[in-house]
């Protein structure tokens, strides 16, 4: 009776289903296929729901792998099969309950996993209504370092659970804008139920408190969850934290018995593994995306850390990935496209780049130089090298400074055509922005970033007349990676 509870209209009779319930944001050549929660569904914002597994999963090929980029609670009450979350594969059955973080890398056998209920939200949701911000995070599922990802119920919480799912689909099927009390009550009740049953199954409640009780600890490792592939050193985590590097590894060694160093290593080492297995990229382009100064340093840490080089890895421990039918998602999605982009960003359309803002960016603050186009009076193109840009708004924007009376000004003024060339010899790659340049000379824009030791080549400071702001305005790009190119679009 407890499986009737969510009688729905066929699916089929509803292509809007995708913008209704999660949306492809996006589904690059080689990269893994991201959902990102609608928060609009119902009207107005909410950032909760409860959908059916039999209608998800008929936009996802068998086995097929993808991430989310909010909280997930999947309850399977039908069929059973392989359910992945990151590098932990489980034999799923009726009853067991699987929970997902954001970012994680979820694979299910939609094939053999035949119904359920996936329980989602976002973490703003819930951590509104508490002081400890951190109040998801902490849940005994949803820590960092939590043992397993799976929680096997009890025929009496398995009823009570989906009764309470249903509660909540009733509240928000009657919701109106801002009466979220009730589903906050709701939800906290499923969590805690949860949290109760998964601390009873593995036993951890002693060491769990003594972990959340250690503010810096659970800070370390959400900082390491979001900044690892870009920061490696325990130098920046120390800083981040306001304390030694010294003080963290004691922390960090006493609790967990092995370092912070190794700690971040790790989860390096994990990211690694995750694109080794569910990616094709190149090694070289791994050894870019997490940071590493060179591909040799990369292959060397990662074979010393699983005795392995990454080509041998990947080679015996690649799955096999199903691949997100592209064709379907054109036709259903092709006239919802343009509603896909969230909080006003920049659309950055590429195949190659995962992310393409985040792989040019971090380019950007590597490099010490960069080279810029002009037009001359004849029309021919001129180039000249520059210092790192001064400041960036993603890609879209860049500012350099320049002289007021060169040539380079006159160009731009006269036509503010340009391009900038940014230039990676390491990995031989690079990148071409396309757009406009123009020249600013106001005081706002000449303070903003003005550096100490400017004087050297403005020695009237910052008021100098011969000191001025090139503003780049980035439309397009080409991108040249692993002997080939492609060409993106900025908007």
């Amino acid at each position: 009776m407890v499986h009737g509870l969510f009688n729905r209209i066929e699916f089929e009779k509803s292509l809007d289903y995708l913008v209704r319930n999660i949306i492809f944001v996006f589904q690059m050549k080689n990269s893994i296929p991201r959902y990102t929660f609608y928060k609009n569904k119902y009207g107005s914002e909410l950032l909760v729901d409860v959908v059916e597994l039999k209608y998800v999963k008929k936009f996802l090929a068998e086995s097929a792998v993808h991430t989310l980029n909010y909280y997930d609670v999947t309850f399977i009450t039908e069929g059973k099969g392989t359910f992945s979350v990151d590098n932990q594969t489980y034999e799923a059955i009726p009853r067991d309950v699987l929970f997902s973080k954001p970012g994680e890398i979820r694979n299910w056998d939609t094939h053999h996993i035949t119904n359920g209920y996936a329980l989602i939200f976002e973490e703003e949701f819930l951590s509104s209504l508490f002081k400890d911000s951190l109040f998801v995070q902490h849940l005994s599922f949803f820590q960092i370092e939590s043992s397993s990802s799976l929680l096997h119920l009890s025929d009496e919480l398995y009823t009570r659970i989906l009764e309470t799912l249903h509660d909540i689909k009733m509240e928000i099927d009657s919701y109106q804008q801002g009466d979220v009390h009730v589903l906050r009550a709701l939800l906290y009740e499923v969590l805690m139920l949860l949290d109760r049953a998964y601390l009873k199954m593995t036993s951890i409640e002693e060491g769990r408190s003594r972990e959340v009780s250690n503010n810096h600890v659970s800070k370390f490792m959400n900082l390491v969850a979001t900044h690892a592939k870009e920061q490696h050193s325990v130098q920046y985590y120390a800083d981040k934290l306001c304390i030694t590097p010294n003080y963290l590894n004691e922390m960090i060694t006493s609790t967990m018995g092995f370092s912070a160093k190794q700690y971040i290593q790790n989860k390096v080492m994990e990211e690694a593994k995750r694109l080794l297995v569910y990616t094709d990229f190149p090694i070289a382009d791994i050894a870019f995306e997490l940071c590493f100064s060179t591909v040799s340093y990369f292959i060397r840490s990662f074979r010393q850390h699983t005795g392995e080089t990454p080509l041998l890895y990947r080679k015996n421990t690649q799955t096999v990935k199903s691949a997100i039918s592209t064709f379907l998602f054109i036709a259903l999605l092709s006239w919802h496209f343009s509603t896909f982009a969230s909080d006003n960003k920049p659309i950055i359309k590429s195949k190659m780049m995962r992310d393409a803002e985040k792989t040019v960016g971090n380019m950007i603050d590597k490099l010490k130089t960069a080279f810029i186009g002009s037009i001359d009076g004849e029309g021919f193109p001129t180039i000249k090298a520059m210092l790192q840009p001064r400041k960036r708004k993603g890609i879209k924007t860049i500012y350099l400074t320049t002289n007021t009376s060169s040539m380079r000004v006159a160009q731009y003024r006269e036509n503010n055509h340009a391009c900038i060339y940014f230039c990676d010899t390491r990995f031989f790659r690079g990148v071409m922005l396309r757009g406009t340049m123009d020249v600013l000379t106001d005081s706002a824009s000449k303070e903003m970033i003005w550096q100490e030791g400017d004087t050297m080549y403005y020695p009237e400071g910052v008021a100098d007349p011969d000191y001025c702001v090139l503003k780049f305005t980035a439309i397009s790009g080409r991108f040249y990676s692993n002997f080939k190119s492609e060409d993106f679009v900025v908007e």
